[in-house]
């Protein structure tokens, strides 16, 4: 994966240094995010008028407390406020921003997605086994490699974390409350992946919820490494070694078959394949997340 910085002599965050093939996609996924802001709105305020009207004059805990670090209106103040107001606006308005939070919950898990590639290349093109005089494969292990693996394994379960959040987004577009007497409660708070076929909205096969071998990967891998450890016993890099220079460098991805890792009794972790991670992976990604732009854009016209 070949990772370019851009010209120039100013200064940017290390992540926004680096560019993709495909990483433009990223505009696009941010531009429907966006799109899901005002489609939602009018969705619980149907008239625009009456709601920016109204929202001139809301007090600024009505959108922040219990989202936002900068607000530091605790839980039982915030419920007595609650409790006093008797306005259906002023629901319509809390609500407004519990689901105006949950898609921005997404939209910090699809920007981390991105960091979290981006970092794992930097590490991993950064690793090195120490100066090497005989030609062969060698692999690396230890602490040199944690932080690569550490960012491997937060990328997968990143990627994972968006399943979830984009099925409570879809969920919560498909339930709107048809009553505001009082502060209602998110349906699509208990929705998780795992719960996709409840939803109305997932018959397109081309949407992160698909029948595909990638997301059934992304899904497995994902498990594997919350409940059961890391990629592997002792993680490591493997290196290729020519007259004395790394020409090579890879890891090693567990053995699938159509997204399913294969497992005999106690063991799921074979490497019979040689497929190498480092060089799948971006393909895995790319796929999500045009799935994941494809599962938005769907929703924009629900």
């Amino acid at each position: 994966m070949n990772l370019h910085p851009p010209s120039g002599n100013f200064r940017l965050p290390e992540d926004d240094l680096f560019h993709f093939p495909g990483d433009e996609i990223f505009y696009t996924l941010d531009s429907e995010c966006v799109s899901l802001y005002d489609n939602l709105r009018r969705k619980i305020f149907p008239d625009s008028d009456e709601y920016y009207c109204f929202f001139q004059s809301m007090p600024i805990w009505m959108t922040s407390a219990g989202h936002d670090s900068d607000f530091s209106l605790g839980q039982s103040e915030f419920e007595k406020l609650v409790n006093g107001l008797g306005e259906e606006n002023h629901f319509r308005l809390l609500f407004l921003a519990d689901c105006n939070a949950l898609i921005s919950y997404m939209q910090n898990r699809i920007i981390g997605s991105k960091a979290k590639f981006i970092q794992f290349y930097i590490k991993f093109c950064d690793c090195e086994p120490l100066t090497m005089k005989e030609d062969g494969v060698f692999c690396l292990s230890g602490g040199s490699t944690i932080v690569v693996f550490s960012l491997l394994n937060d990328l997968i379960i990143t990627l994972y974390s968006i399943l979830d959040l984009v099925t409570k987004v879809v969920c919560q577009f498909e339930q709107i409350p048809k009553s505001f007497n009082g502060y209602p409660r998110q349906k699509a708070l208990k929705m998780l992946y795992g719960d996709r076929k409840r939803l109305k909205k997932t018959s397109s096969n081309d949407t992160l919820f698909g029948d595909a071998p990638t997301l059934k990967l992304v899904e497995n891998l994902r498990h594997e490494l919350i409940h059961n450890g890391s990629w592997e016993a002792i993680p490591k890099l493997f290196f290729r070694v020519e007259k004395g220079e790394v020409k090579e460098k890879w890891i090693l991805m567990q053995d699938e078959i159509d997204g399913r890792l294969v497992a005999y009794k106690n063991r799921r972790r074979f490497f019979s394949k040689g497929v190498k991670i480092n060089q799948r992976l971006p393909s895995i990604c790319m796929e999500f997340w045009s799935r994941l732009l494809n599962t938005i854009q769907e929703l924009q016209i629900s």
